[in-house]
């Protein structure tokens, strides 16, 4: 799965203008369910504005602790910040690296969360990934096996294209992978019989997975 897949697209992160007080940042948080917003100058005019960092629940706190005005003005909290070179405390992926290339990234740098820049042009912000929504993908990819889950989330399975669904080995479980059915020709009646249910019961399988995958996850953490 590529990071296009399961990020939060720029346009639907939420975000503050960095003279926006700590109180904005937290009624806008609580308000969405979310543990973190974007810092952006005149955040309404353009979705794709890079943003100069991002506020998590964890600055907050920090805030909290250090006796911060909630009348503070939140860039004066940022941690996660864009910059040149070494000023840089805010890391990038693009919306073509998979998820484990992104993973690495967060892994790396000690952080919860990366901004997603197009690949084309590494100025133009395009969404937006934390740590969860890599853990939810690999719960997916889990609950998926034996069957792949393919670029748009959906689950191929034995008896789809060869191209787009391989069978693969569950990265948790030491179970043998399933073989395909012999053909017609080599069966009795019965033995056809067989597979004709479990192939019905895979197809039931995968619609369940297919439901498992659908949807939209919010981007907590620090």
């Amino acid at each position: 799965m590529r990071v296009s897949g399961f990020m939060v697209p720029a346009d639907k992160v939420h975000a503050v203008d960095p003279k926006d007080t700590i109180e904005n940042a937290m009624d806008l948080m609580l308000q969405h369910g979310v543990g973190a917003v974007v810092v952006v100058e005149n955040p309404d005019e353009s979705f794709h504005t890079m943003p100069l960092g991002i506020l998590t629940k964890t600055d907050l706190i920090q805030a909290y602790h250090d006796k911060k005005s909630i009348r503070t003005p939140v860039q004066d909290l940022l941690r996660l910040k864009m910059g040149g070179g070494d000023d840089a405390t805010l890391k990038t992926c693009t919306e073509t690296m998979n998820r484990d290339e992104a993973a690495k990234i967060l892994e790396h740098n000690k952080m919860h969360h990366a901004l997603v820049v197009d690949h084309k042009d590494p100025t133009r912000f395009v969404g937006l990934i934390s740590s969860w929504d890599i853990t939810v993908e690999c719960a997916k990819d889990d609950r998926a096996w034996p069957w792949n889950r393919h670029e748009d989330g959906r689950v191929h399975g034995p008896h789809d294209n060869d191209d787009t669904a391989a069978m693969a080995s569950s990265p948790t479980s030491t179970t043998q992978t399933p073989q395909h059915h012999s053909k017609m020709g080599d069966q009795t009646p019965q033995q056809h019989g067989a597979d004709h249910h479990h192939s019905k019961m895979g197809d039931s399988f995968r619609q369940y997975v297919d439901d498992l995958a659908v949807g939209t996850t919010p981007y907590f953490g620090d």
